[in-house]
């Protein structure tokens, strides 16, 4: 039920509702500990410290049913078409599963979270003060954990911490860290952060990794001037140049003892691209995560081969779409603010899709996802609108007058009564 106000009071609710949905507002709006908090496990992952409890996924629903209990944004762009693209990812998912035979209900439903919070940030439901304070502390933790425990790790020399493999772990600090650079409030705490980060990702050891992160940070200081499509170009160019060089050099240097790990990996891809030439058009269903190699399984080495061994060619072209169409967005939002670091953040997930499985469809490229398509679609604040943001002194402001039209109100009410009994007293005497 709406709120009552009295004929010729000010509705401050009505007044500052346009203005809470500009990008810029929202930037300012203090973040909910409770949404921070359900926003950790998806920035880390912490289901090897609770075995067989899908952290993430729980986190993941229980943040979408309190996004989609709100009520969305006023003015933000209409994103209808790009919803329907993004569950169509599911519902392909669910054809190819029921196709093959195969709909695990656990991959299943992490497919299904996963698009509801990309879904509920193109309304501006989620709230991404609350996402960034989460990185923040996710970072720190994260690459904490890794430096305690490298002297543990599987991989000698390298960081993995609580993610099983450096180019997973790189993967988790890469693509959080540029949404934190893109969204957080620039001063001390933000540049820790991402010095903490890039440390993170400097002791992975990933090539992958490293690669993500000079493409990425290129992008960002490519010149203004140059478009989408001639900045992709180029670094696409720059990429192929990189990975020839890397192929005649991977096993010098620092790298020389990677020679067993990357015999592997020649032996594993060719059986993952047997497999998915087995079943091109659907694929063999959600859950088809391993190859067979002698009598180990061994997980996907690539994401693009992983999209089409769980759901043929359709499911990569609707992912591949998805991701080129929310660069496009993030490039040109309806705010017209530029964000240099959020429209980098999908290139790295593309650049470390090529040698980690289930980049996609993971909660780094979730999260990553969900704020470019939040920030594409946020209506800016105009001059007017700007003038009255959330500040320290427009909140006193509204809080002040709020308590004033309160307190006329109620002082009404007393002086009408006061004058009810006068009367009364009035024609008593009378009488």
């Amino acid at each position: 039920m709406s709120r009552a106000v009295k004929p010729g009071a000010i509705d401050w609710d009505v007044f500052f509702r346009k203005d809470d949905s500009s990008l810029q507002a929202l930037l300012r709006k203090s973040p909910s500990l409770l949404e921070m908090i359900l926003f950790i496990p998806l920035c880390l992952r912490l289901e090897g410290f609770v075995p067989g409890v899908p952290v993430a996924d729980i986190s993941a629903i229980l943040l979408s049913i309190m996004a989609f209990g709100r009520k969305p944004k006023v003015g933000w762009q209409p994103a209808f078409g790009y919803r329907m693209l993004l569950f169509a990812i599911p519902a392909w998912m669910a054809i190819a599963g029921v196709y093959n035979d195969q709909l695990p209900f656990t991959r299943m439903g992490h497919i299904v979270a996963w698009a509801l919070v990309i879904a509920a940030s193109t309304s501006g439901r989620l709230n991404m003060r609350a996402l960034v304070g989460s990185i923040g502390v996710s970072q720190v933790i994260a690459t904490g954990y890794g430096i305690i425990t490298l002297p543990q790790s599987t991989y000698p020399g390298r960081m993995i911490g609580m993610f099983g493999d450096p180019n997973t772990a790189g993967l988790h600090l890469l693509a959080l860290g540029l949404v934190y650079a893109g969204i957080a409030q620039r001063n001390r705490k933000y540049f820790i952060v991402l010095a903490i980060s890039v440390l993170g990702i400097f002791l992975t050891f990933s090539r992958t990794t490293w690669l993500g992160l000079g493409l990425a940070l290129a992008w960002v200081f490519i010149p203004k001037n140059f478009n989408v499509w001639l900045k992709a170009t180029l670094l696409f160019g720059v990429y192929k140049a990189v990975i020839g060089y890397a192929n005649d050099v991977k096993n010098e240097g620092s790298f020389s003892d990677r020679a067993g790990s990357d015999h592997l990996r020649s032996l594993i891809v060719p059986l993952e691209e047997k497999l998915v030439a087995e079943n091109p058009f659907t694929g063999h269903g959600p859950g088809t995560l391993t190859v067979k190699l002698g009598e180990n399984e061994f997980f996907f080495h690539s994401s693009y081969l992983l999209l089409r061994a769980e759901g043929g060619w359709i499911m990569f072209y609707l992912m591949i779409t998805l991701v080129v169409l929310t660069i496009i967005k993030v490039s040109h939002p309806l705010s017209g603010l530029p964000n240099r670091y959020l429209e980098a953040t999908p290139i790295a997930i593309l650049v470390c899709a090529a040698n980690l499985g289930n980049v996609f469809l993971s909660y780094p490229a979730c999260l990553a996802l969900a704020a470019c398509t939040w920030w594409a679609h946020a209506p800016g604040a105009d001059e007017e609108q700007l003038a009255k943001l959330d500040t320290p002194v427009e909140e006193d402001l509204r809080a002040s007058q709020n308590k004033l039209v309160n307190y006329l109100a109620g002082h009404e009410n007393v002086m009408a009564k006061y004058d009810k009994l006068e009367k009364m007293e009035e024609e008593a005497s009378k009488a």
